[in-house]
C-alpha cells in the first residue's frame, strides 16, 4: 500500500525531475544564446574584413586610403585613430587621423594639415616603431602617450599597434577611446 509519505516522495521526485529538466533547458538556451553571440561577432569581423579589404584595394592613393581606413577604424573600434608612417628617409610622421563624428574629423584633419613635418614623435609611438611591440594605456597612465590628441579631453584608453609588412615596421596605428564609447 501507498501511504502519504510515498506519495509525498513521488511528488518531490517529480518536482525535482521537472526542476532539473527546466535547468537543463535553460542551460541549453544560455549555450545557444552564447553561440549566437559568437556567430554574430564572427559575422561582424568578417564584414569588417571585407569592407577593409575593399577599401584597401580600391585606390592607389596612399593618403586617401589611409584617411578612409582611419575613418573606418574610428567608426568601428575607437573614437579617434591616428596613423604614423615611416618615410623612406627613416623619419616617421603623423599622416592620418580619424574620428567617428564627421565634424570632429574635419577639425582633426585641419589640425593635421597644420602640423609641422619635423614634429617630434610621441614616445609611445617611437617605442612601438623601434620595438615592434603594441602598447596599451589607460587613464592613470602618464598623459596621453599617443601624443596625437593633446587638445582632446575625456580620453580614457588607447592602443598603439605597429604596422608590419614583410617583417618591416611601416608605421603605427593608434586607437583611442574617449567618453563617447
Amino acid at each position: 500500500t501507498f501511504g502519504a509519505g510515498a506519495a509525498g516522495r513521488r511528488f518531490d521526485d517529480t518536482d525535482r525531475q521537472f526542476a532539473q529538466e527546466i535547468a537543463a533547458r535553460a542551460a541549453v538556451a544560455v549555450d545557444n544564446a552564447e553561440l549566437y553571440r559568437a556567430a554574430e561577432r564572427r559575422r561582424d569581423r568578417l564584414a569588417f574584413l571585407a569592407e577593409a579589404s575593399a577599401l584597401l584595394g580600391a585606390s592607389l592613393d596612399v593618403d586617401r586610403t589611409l584617411d578612409e581606413l582611419s575613418a573606418l577604424l574610428a567608426d568601428r573600434f575607437a573614437d579617434w585613430t591616428a596613423i604614423h608612417l615611416v618615410h623612406t628617409d627613416g623619419c616617421a610622421q603623423l599622416t592620418s587621423v580619424g574620428h567617428r563624428d564627421p565634424d570632429r574629423l574635419r577639425e582633426a584633419r585641419r589640425d593635421l594639415a597644420l602640423t609641422p613635418v619635423d614634429r617630434e614623435l610621441p614616445s609611445a609611438v617611437a617605442d612601438a616603431l623601434s620595438s615592434g611591440v603594441s602598447t596599451r594605456w589607460s587613464v592613470g597612465a602618464e598623459g596621453n602617450p599617443t601624443g596625437s590628441f593633446e587638445h582632446v579631453e575625456g580620453l580614457h584608453s588607447g592602443l598603439i599597434v605597429p604596422l608590419v609588412a614583410r617583417s618591416r615596421i611601416l608605421g603605427t596605428l593608434s586607437l583611442v577611446r574617449g567618453d563617447t564609447l
